[in-house]
């Protein structure tokens, strides 16, 4: 049996586009005499729609798509995910009841299915059961889950898991059908396995009633590391069956989709594994890219290899992300603007005109320089090299002082101008006055040049740096932004000036430019880089550790917390972290600081999203200001104790 997998550019929204796609793949397949060709979770009209999922009318257009695919699959086995409505049933909201669900269709019929008669589902559809709830995951809000109808219904799990049967050229195979989550089953087992003997384990109840290889579709986003995270979960269930498992067909979306707040891109990732829980392919689309896969299953049924495959670095792989997010606007607006950048001369702005002419090229930038007599002939140049280097044709260095000082005496009549609001006046001007509208003169969009850490700590003016419509590098901290400009150089010759790049302790040549809004003279960034980004790291983790985790860390010693912030050495004697009084007064001030910023960050424009937790939607934050804990007072007066003995 050949097997077509299709690892589909999902747009989220554009069911006529998905469903054109893949009626157009359906007759590539059989037309190259593939027996079954499947696509990927909620291939049909996307997964990330937001509340649209409540728009009965939409819900609607999604399911008539199904009879046209059903038709489609004459002469050939049909999989693919697409939302199912069960009108006669309603859930607690009120609402009539939708599944995530999975179809299967042959020769233009769906396939039979020993149970779902008895509970009271038509033939040819399959329900996701798992339903992530976590990070930018809403499904609980939208979807009802396949475990709750079982119960619902009074059938056992072991029995409501079965695998469709189905013939090909006179011989007979056992699918067993499942969705994304539904093999992440170990992070749920401790819920569903009150009184069982049996663990609750979606994959490996149908390989036991039968299955001869498991489907699992999926709309998997990127993050790093999600490959091995799978890798993991398969190995585990493979260990769990032993000589029971069989091979598993693992098919991903690519592409991009968004929730508004963060643009989230999916690699693809489709992977088959053997019998053994070992990769034999795994097809990570070459700039997020989608494919057709062809495999012929006889072969993947002896295969006996154990295979390793190779994967590219963390820096690299999130670079690759941020380029196909910059690409996405197109799609998501419909259009192809021009980007409209305003460069500094730093590195955080150096970064992003490089990696928007690496993504749509320099034709479509509009790159701008807007000094006053606080920027510097070093920064002034630093933009005009990469301007130079990237080879952007329409670069217009605009000073603004008068501007500046024309705003500034207008404002003066209400009263006098605190020296911060006084300084801020020149990113507003730079923001809201000139890009914002250069931007609808030419047909564009600004970019958002913030990085992780300044989007953290509030170090941007609303309405004058932080505005946009897009951020590229929002989700990477500034060590990483400084790491990537380093890679880019090595990669792709000095594109980026080097004298905006400092070396891995974070110290600049002294013709360097160090970081510096250059909003008033001598002024430089106030955060200690390196360690404040690992701390954002760390509050920010997916597994987030907070304030009072720090100073236990810190309680330990040098050696102890350099390990656990992943820090060198050198980074603690360099911002002299040994001062304990110090240290707890900058820890104090970071996270509050990162709370008080909240309301700029609401007002943020979407970000790329690259880590393990992004702010956007993946991390959601409500305003209130930050107190320290009866926890964190006693570690710090134990600390504070300590040095006074």
């Amino acid at each position: 049996m050949k097997i077509g997998l299709c690892q589909l550019d999902v747009k989220a929204g554009r069911p006529e586009k998905n469903l054109q796609k893949m009626l157009e793949l359906i007759e590539q397949a059989k037309n190259n005499q593939i027996d079954m060709i499947i696509f990927p979770e909620m291939a049909v009209g996307g997964y990330l729609v937001g509340d649209v999922w409540l728009e009965e009318s939409w819900c609607d257009y999604l399911m008539e798509c199904n009879s046209i695919l059903q038709e489609a699959s004459e002469g050939i086995i049909l999989i693919y995910g697409n939302i199912f409505i069960d009108k006669s049933k309603r859930n607690t909201d009120g609402r009539f009841r939708k599944y995530n669900a999975v179809y299967i269709f042959q020769n233009k019929q769906p396939i039979n299915h020993p149970v779902n008669s008895t509970l009271g589902i038509p033939n040819g559809v399959s329900f996701k059961s798992l339903l992530p709830n976590y990070r930018y995951f809403d499904d609980k809000r939208y979807f009802y889950p396949f475990i709750d109808l079982v119960q619902e219904m009074g059938v056992s799990i072991e029995k409501a898991y079965q695998p469709f049967k189905l013939s090909v050229d006179g011989k007979d195979y056992n699918i067993g059908l499942s969705i994304c989550e539904d093999m992440w089953y170990e992070d749920y087992s401790r819920i569903y396995n009150k009184n069982r003997q049996i663990p609750y384990n979606p994959l490996g109840t149908l390989v036991r009633n039968g299955a001869d290889f498991i489907v699992n579709i999926s709309s998997s986003p990127w993050t790093f590391g999600k490959e091995q995270a799978r890798d993991n979960r398969i190995q585990s269930l493979q260990k769990d069956l032993n000589s029971q498992f069989v091979p598993v067909y693992y098919v991903n979306a690519c592409g991009v989709q968004n929730n508004g707040k963060n643009i989230i891109t999916f690699d693809g990732g489709t992977t088959i594994y053997n019998k053994f829980g070992s990769q034999i392919f795994e097809f990570r689309a070459e700039d997020f890219q989608e494919q057709l896969i062809t495999v012929d299953h006889s072969i993947i049924l002896k295969d006996k290899g154990i295979h390793h495959h190779r994967r590219k670095p963390k820096l690299t792989q999130k670079y690759e992300a941020i380029i196909q997010g910059i690409r996405s606007l197109d799609e998501m607006m419909d259009w192809k603007p021009n980007y409209i950048i305003g460069l500094s001369g730093g590195v955080d702005s150096s970064l992003v005109a490089t990696l928007v002419a690496h993504a749509v090229g320099s034709d479509r930038i509009i790159a701008l320089n807007l000094p006053t007599e606080y920027n510097s002939a070093k920064t002034r140049s630093s933009a005009a090299k990469l301007v130079e280097n990237l080879k952007i044709n329409r670069y217009y260095e605009l000073p603004i002082s008068e501007l500046v000082q024309e705003n500034t005496t207008l404002l003066e009549k209400t009263g006098a101008i605190p020296s911060l609001a006084a300084e801020n006046i020149q990113a507003k001007i730079r923001g809201t006055s000139i890009l914002s509208n250069l931007a609808g003169m030419h047909n564009g969009v600004m970019t958002n040049n913030g990085n992780k850490l300044e989007i953290a700590l509030g170090y941007a003016t609303l309405y004058g740096d932080v505005n946009g419509a897009i951020a590229p590098i929002g989700d990477l901290t500034k060590t990483e932004v400084f790491q990537m400009a380093r890679d880019i150089n090595q990669q792709f010759g000095e594109l980026i000036p080097p004298e905006v790049i400092p070396d891995e302790n974070f110290t600049f040549t002294k013709d360097g430019i160090p970081p510096t809004a250059e909003l008033k003279h001598n002024q430089l960034d106030p955060m200690k880089f390196g360690y404040h980004d690992a701390l954002l790291v760390a509050f920010t983790d997916y597994q987030k550790k907070t304030p009072e985790d720090i100073l236990r860390w810190y309680q330990k010693g040098e050696p102890f917390f350099c390990e656990k912030l992943g820090i060198s050495s050198k980074l603690y004697d360099k911002y002299q972290l040994g001062d304990a009084r110090a240290f707890i007064t900058d820890l104090e001030w970071f996270t509050k600081t990162i709370r008080k910023n909240i309301f700029k960050r609401i007002q943020s424009p979407p970000i790329v999203l690259v880590s393990k937790s992004a702010y956007g939607f993946d991390i959601r934050e409500s305003q209130f200001v930050w107190t320290p804990s009866f926890t964190f007072q006693r570690l710090k007066n134990q600390i504070l104790g300590e040095l006074e003995k």
